[in-house]
């Protein structure tokens, strides 16, 4: 049966072939004249060849030769913004990053941190190194320096979580000639579930003009931590776009900071760690269900005009 079947599909394969070399065979073959037709032209056999204007040296109904498009020069590096913020120095980088005062919209240029040197570091030890947290990442820390503290006067739950929460007086705005996209992963992926720990942070930021920049981040920071109940989950989410005109400079954004924390309140008795030994999750704790759930959406938008004040120059000029 199989025989029969591998030789009907041999017979079909060599029809197939003998038909497609017979439609070849069929075309009719094609030469150039051996007149010397207009340059680009085919002539079939026994044709006659157009004639050809003697005064333009073009043949009738055929379209002259034209020039190819003009390509642009994709080296060429494009225009740099002009904005009465920021300098020389400033903008004749690719890519440079600032953060904004809020009240008086004067931009403080920082550092761009394009090969994650800074991820390597936990993020409450980034600014100071002298700071304590609860030992899950994304738990409440505080800083040993009083002066490196700072408290939110809209809403003082947010302060432990300085560390991780984004607000329009820390969060980063970029100016790039190219898109800049940055992903930083940490954690513990071949640890047992219930010890896991997950950082992400992810951002995209472009230029749609030299002037106008957009840009989107996502934070994630949590952990099921060691012992009963101190499980983390803290997410950031923010939109954001500047403007650095001439005359004009804005920023503009949304921010979405959420935290989930279990709260245990720490141990009963430390005879449980210093007197014995027993598994850590078996410990017993003084808040068995307790948790805390923080949530904000923030809309802000700064922006100030530069007017520039001709008369005081004019003034100069004519003393």
């Amino acid at each position: 049966m199989c025989y029969r079947v591998f030789t009907f599909l041999l017979l079909c394969f060599l029809a197939c072939a003998t038909m497609s070399v017979a439609q070849v065979t069929k075309q009719p073959e094609l030469r150039k004249s051996t007149d010397k037709p207009t340059r680009g032209t085919l002539q079939l056999p026994g044709q006659t060849p157009p004639p050809v204007d003697a005064e333009n040296k073009i043949a009738p109904n055929t379209t002259a030769p034209t020039a190819p498009p003009t390509v642009k020069d994709s080296t060429e590096k494009p225009e740099r913004v002009d904005s009465y913020v920021f300098n020389d120095d400033v903008v004749k980088n690719r890519i440079f990053v600032y953060q904004v005062d809020r009240y008086l919209n004067m931009p403080t240029i920082g550092k761009v941190d394009t090969l994650i040197a800074d991820r390597f570091r936990d993020i409450i030890y980034r600014k100071d190194v002298g700071a304590t947290f609860l030992g899950v990442s994304g738990s409440a820390a505080v800083t040993y320096n009083y002066f490196l503290r700072k408290t939110h006067d809209y809403m003082y739950p947010l302060t432990p979580f300085n560390a991780y929460f984004t607000t329009p007086d820390n969060i980063l705005f970029y100016n790039t000639r190219t898109p800049f996209t940055r992903f930083t992963y940490s954690g513990n992926p071949f640890a047992n579930r219930q010890f896991e720990e997950l950082n992400i942070e992810a951002l995209h930021s472009q230029n749609i003009t030299p002037e106008w920049n957009a840009g989107v981040m996502y934070r994630h920071y949590g952990g099921r931590g060691l012992m009963a109940n101190e499980a983390t989950d803290n997410r950031m989410f923010t939109l954001f776009t500047s403007y650095s005109g001439k005359r004009y400079f804005a920023q503009a954004g949304y921010i979405y900071n959420g935290s989930h924390n279990r709260l245990n309140g720490g141990m009963t008795d430390d005879a449980f760690v210093l007197d014995t030994v027993m598994d850590v999750r078996t410990i017993p704790v003084n808040l068995a269900s307790a948790n805390d759930v923080i949530k904000t959406n923030t809309f802000f938008v700064t922006q100030s005009l530069g007017i520039p004040l001709h008369f005081l120059r004019k003034k100069e000029v004519a003393d």
